[in-house]
């Protein structure tokens, strides 16, 4: 006895080009649970691939017309990751393990014993299930830390996300706001780092510690100087709210024409 199928009603293409063999496996394959497709020969069993759409395909390595290896590499240049188990003779093995280091799962040798190979079936299909699930996990993951720095995975930090993906390769100036500790810098450090302007420098600064009369130059370095696709964020700015010169206060637009993106926090 076999374990029931790990995926119910999994699709499986069978090609042999021997029709005793194709209604063998497709007998014991039904029996097992899984939904089955035949092809007897390459040619076939890519319009059957196309249409039917397997989650694996068992085929054998020498077949009349298109042979098994060069079924295999046309399948998984369609669909890269299906798996694939091959049949093959004991003259043969050696093209099973070469098949094998092109992609394939596994390989089942002739006369097959079909509790073995539904065993391997099964093995094969939770395989692909598992990494099927680790991509998700992996791309779930990616998605909520897609910003270096930042986790977060409740509606308002999703909706930062979107903003924060929106602005980080437009070439203009950005304010944040919000209270002291919120994380307004590592904003300003995503959205360089993930931005156009990563090879640029990011400069903070905190205005706190500069005085008044060098704000200026700190923030927009001097006339004969100026640093170009960099980001600066101007940092505990309501400590110089009345205290910077009045050149420093221009407006974003003619701050954007010297190249530096200015990320008020």
């Amino acid at each position: 006895m076999t374990d029931a199928p790990s995926s119910p009603r999994a699709r499986i293409l069978v090609v042999d080009d021997e029709a005793s063999l194709r209604r063998i496996a497709q007998y014991r394959l039904a029996e097992a649970g899984y939904e089955v497709a035949l092809a007897e020969d390459g040619a076939k069993a890519l319009d059957a691939f196309a249409a039917f759409g397997p989650d694996l395909v068992i085929t054998d390595l020498k077949m009349p017309g298109m042979g098994g290896e060069d079924l295999v590499r046309e399948i998984l240049r369609r669909e890269p990751g299906t798996p694939v188990v091959v049949v093959t003779g004991h003259g043969t093995v050696e093209g099973a393990v070469t098949a094998m280091k092109g992609g394939v799962a596994d390989y089942v040798l002739k006369p097959v014993s079909w509790d073995e190979m539904l065993v391997t079936v099964q093995r094969v299909l939770d395989a692909a299930a598992l990494r099927r699930d680790n991509q998700r996990l992996r791309s779930q993951l990616a998605e909520r830390t897609r910003f270096v720095g930042i986790v977060g995975a409740s509606g308002a930090m999703q909706a930062l996300f979107k903003a924060m993906e929106r602005l980080k390769d437009v070439d203009t100036t950005v304010l944040l706001t919000g209270e002291s500790g919120t994380g307004k810098e590592l904003v300003a450090r995503a959205l360089h780092f993930q931005g156009l302007r990563a090879k640029g420098p990011f400069v903070a600064v905190n205005c706190g510690a500069i005085p008044k009369d060098l704000v200026e130059s700190q923030l927009f370095g001097t006339s004969a100087v100026r640093s170009r696709g960099r980001t600066v964020c101007i940092a505990d700015t309501s400590s110089r709210r009345t205290a910077a010169p009045s050149s420093s206060t221009r407006s974003p637009r003619s701050r954007s024409r010297r190249r530096s993106r200015c990320c008020a926090c």
